[in-house]
C-alpha cells in the first residue's frame, strides 16, 4: 500500500484512513478505521475503529474498538479488542481481551487472556501467568503450560494476590492436546495428556490418554 505515513510523537490525535506506515510514540488517539502496511505503537493508544495491517506491533496499553486483522501480530502489554482478531502469526504477551473470535495459523499467548468466542489456530501455545478464558478452543495442536518464569507472573501476584493461573474453556478440541492448570467441560482429541491441576468433566479420545495424578476427570470416553 502506497500513501502517506501517520506519525504521532508525544500526545496527538489523527484521523483514520489508508497509510503506508503508522508509527505512534507516547499517547495517541485515532478516529476511524486504520489500514496500513506496517503499524508500530509504543505507549498508550486508543483506536476508534478497526485495524488492518500486514505487520502490527505494539507495546503498552492499547484499545481497538473494532476488529484487528493482520498477517503478523506482536503485542506486549495490556490490549482490548472489542471485535474479533485474525492473524497468520500471533504473539501476545501480557493481559489481552478479545471480545469476539480469535483466529490464527499460529497463536502464542503468554500471560492472561480472554477470548469471548472461539480461539482457533493450527498451533496454539499458551503460557499461563494469570487467569485465562475462552468459550471454545480448537486447533491441530494445543499446548498449555503454567510457568512462573515471566515478569508478568510477578506483576500479577503483586497486583492481584488471589489471581490463579488457570485456563477455562467450555470445549477444547484438537488432534494433539497437552494441558496444565486447565478447567474444561469437554476435551476432545486424538492423543490427550492432562497435566497437573486439570479439572475436566469429559474427555473424548481416539488414541492415547494420559492423566496426571493431580488431575481430575469426570468421564473418559474412547471413541
Amino acid at each position: 500500500m502506497d500513501g502517506n505515513e501517520l506519525k504521532i510523537n508525544g500526545i496527538g490525535k489523527a484521523g483514520g484512513g489508508e497509510y503506508s506506515k503508522v508509527h505512534m510514540e507516547g499517547i495517541g488517539d485515532v478516529e476511524g478505521d486504520l489500514s496500513c502496511n506496517t503499524c508500530y505503537i509504543n505507549g498508550v493508544a486508543n483506536i476508534d475503529g478497526s485495524v488492518k495491517a500486514d505487520h502490527f506491533k505494539a507495546n503498552g496499553k492499547l484499545k481497538i474498538k473494532g476488529h484487528l486483522h493482520a498477517e503478523q501480530v506482536e503485542f506486549d502489554g495490556q490490549m482490548t479488542v472489542e471485535g474479533s482478531m485474525s492473524a497468520a502469526v500471533s504473539r501476545l504477551n501480557g493481559l489481552v481481551k478479545i471480545r469476539g473470535d480469535c483466529e490464527a495459523e499460529t497463536f502464542h499467548g503468554a500471560g492472561g487472556f480472554v477470548v469471548g468466542g472461539l480461539l482457533n489456530a493450527d498451533l496454539i501455545e499458551i503460557e499461563l501467568y494469570g487467569r485465562s478464558k475462552a468459550k471454545e478452543i480448537g486447533g491441530t495442536r494445543v499446548h498449555v503450560i503454567k510457568t512462573n518464569k515471566s515478569d508478568w507472573s510477578q506483576l500479577f501476584s503483586w497486583a492481584v494476590p488471589s489471581l490463579k493461573s488457570v485456563l477455562e474453556a467450555n470445549v477444547i478440541e484438537a488432534d494433539e492436546i497437552y494441558l496444565e492448570k486447565t478447567k474444561a467441560g469437554t476435551v476432545r482429541g486424538n492423543n490427550v495428556e492432562l497435566g497437573a491441576g486439570c479439572i475436566v468433566e469429559t474427555v473424548e479420545y481416539r488414541g492415547e490418554l494420559k492423566v496426571h495424578s493431580t488431575a481430575k476427570v469426570g468421564k473418559k470416553v474412547k471413541v
